[in-house]
């Protein structure tokens, strides 16, 4: 993804499927199938079909994927003579996911962030009432929170946009492109190499639950659903 200064991404744009699990997971009933889907969903992805065509002056790339634990798994790159590039995807799930989303990998300098969406603090779909719809700004380390047990953490819910740029002001912009708002999250790879971002532009992930009974299981309307079409859509632009 090249807008003129470089290759703005450092690895391959990849579906994920996996969150750090939480306190609360650790003790829902479904932490032996969240374990096993979370260390096996992305490595056992397999490509079975890619289709390429123009359409007027844009190019589409339509990517198929084959998963034991998903009926459907599809990814759609539409890009524009501008650079913009409109990423689609859609996922049936066969097994409960916790999360469903994209992962960029940038260089750690594109490390000023800016949204449109709720917060200011970290919230989910089921710990957001409190938080305000505004525009926020902040460095990448200011949206996480280390809690003493290493969990899940800084995410943001309905995004409108987010953007990530560098002290030149050269960056990237993340509109949602669809009804369904985006949830967001960014935070220095620390597993693999400090010079990098990880940025996860996602459909959403389910909610923390351990609210009422904590192995009570989590609300429908907090989870993702299986057998169930989720689709959702965002665009990438330059700043």
């Amino acid at each position: 993804l090249d807008f003129g200064n470089g290759n703005i991404l450092k690895d391959s744009i990849q579906l994920n499927f996996s969150r750090d699990l939480t306190d609360s997971d650790i003790y829902t009933k479904e932490i032996n199938v969240m374990k096993y889907i979370f260390k096996k969903n992305n490595s056992l992805m397999k490509i079975i079909d890619i289709m390429s065509a123009s359409n007027g002056d844009k190019f589409k790339i339509v990517v198929d994927f084959s998963n034991k634990k998903f009926e459907n798994i599809k990814i759609v790159y539409t890009i524009s003579p501008s650079g913009e590039v409109l990423i689609e995807s859609e996922v049936i799930p066969k097994q409960s996911i916790k999360k469903f989303g994209i992962k960029f990998k940038l260089l750690s300098s594109y490390n000023n962030i800016k949204y449109f969406g709720k917060g200011p603090k970290e919230n989910y779909d089921d710990r957001k009432e409190g938080a305000k719809t505004g525009i926020y700004e902040m460095k990448v380390e200011d949206l996480n929170y280390n809690y003493t047990r290493s969990q899940e953490n800084g995410n943001r819910t309905e995004v409108r946009w987010v953007s990530l740029n560098n002290d030149e002001n050269q960056g990237i912009l993340v509109e949602a492109a669809s009804s369904n708002l985006i949830n967001f999250k960014a935070q220095p790879d620390a597993k693999e190499n400090l010079d990098y971002i990880n940025l996860h532009v996602d459909y959403k992930q389910s909610g923390l639950g351990g609210d009422y009974r904590l192995k009570e299981p989590l609300d429908k309307k907090y989870r993702i659903n299986t057998g169930e079409k989720h689709y959702y859509s965002f665009i990438i632009k330059r700043l």
